[in-house]
């Protein structure tokens, strides 16, 4: 079974039963909440999220090119926990999902169109947001995170402070990038100004989205770490 494959098999499973829950759980506020959701964008559906995912696919598989095989299956498993907890959190703010990139692609694009498109979305974010950088700026964007998670591996598990410090960086510029990839940055806004709204709480389930969120950023920095190996 392959990537693809293990995406659209758990996204599936998820919807039927979420599907059941909402039957059992079906609440006035629910209605209010998908009204809310439309007056800015698109609502929530399960094709579409399975679009999404299967396109920044291509972007993955380009972070994995020079992964070791042996390594694959745990990423894979890992990054399925990570589509998953975005998934989650665009059902629950019943968003359309968004895409960075593939504006002029389809599925039904050549592989080779569809890879050189991940490739480009890749390299575009590296060289705006590190590479075009100089000495100062990287510094003020990354220096607090990456001081902070720094200090930690030396500590926990023996690293050499260059090669900590490498590392940090290289996680810190790749959870940014995926983060972007999975909610580019209107979506992004909008969950951020949700958490923060005291009517958003008092109409929805704002405890649940902030589990959600917690939830999807402790995969991202999973994943991040992970991929900062390859």
């Amino acid at each position: 079974m392959n990537f693809n494959e293990q995406i659209e098999i758990s996204a599936k499973a998820a919807e039927a039963l979420d599907r059941i829950r909402s039957k059992r759980n079906t609440q006035p506020q629910d209605n209010k909440h998908q009204d809310f959701s439309r007056i800015v964008f698109e609502e929530y559906s399960e094709s579409a999220f399975i679009k999404k995912i299967k396109l920044d696919t291509y972007i993955y598989e380009n972070l994995l090119t020079e992964c070791d095989e042996q390594y694959l299956p745990q990423i894979q498993e890992q990054l399925v926990l990570y589509v998953d907890s975005i998934r989650s959190i665009y059902e629950h703010i019943n968003i359309e999902p968004k895409l960075v990139g593939f504006n002029k692609l389809t599925l039904e694009s050549s592989e080779n169109q569809l890879n050189q498109e991940g490739r480009r979305i890749i390299f575009e974010y590296l060289d705006k947001n590190y590479y075009s950088l100089n000495q100062a700026q990287r510094s003020a964007k990354y220096k607090s995170q990456v001081i902070h998670e720094a200090k930690d591996l030396v500590i926990s598990d023996n690293i050499e402070i260059d090669d900590s410090v490498s590392h940090v960086y290289k996680a810190a510029i790749l959870s940014n990038l995926l983060e972007s990839v999975a909610f580019p940055f209107v979506i992004k806004n909008t969950i951020l100004e949700l958490l923060e709204s005291e009517s958003y709480r008092q109409i929805f389930n704002a405890e649940k989205l902030e589990e959600l969120w917690s939830n999807y950023n402790e995969n991202l920095s999973s994943i991040s770490k992970i991929l900062s190996l390859v």
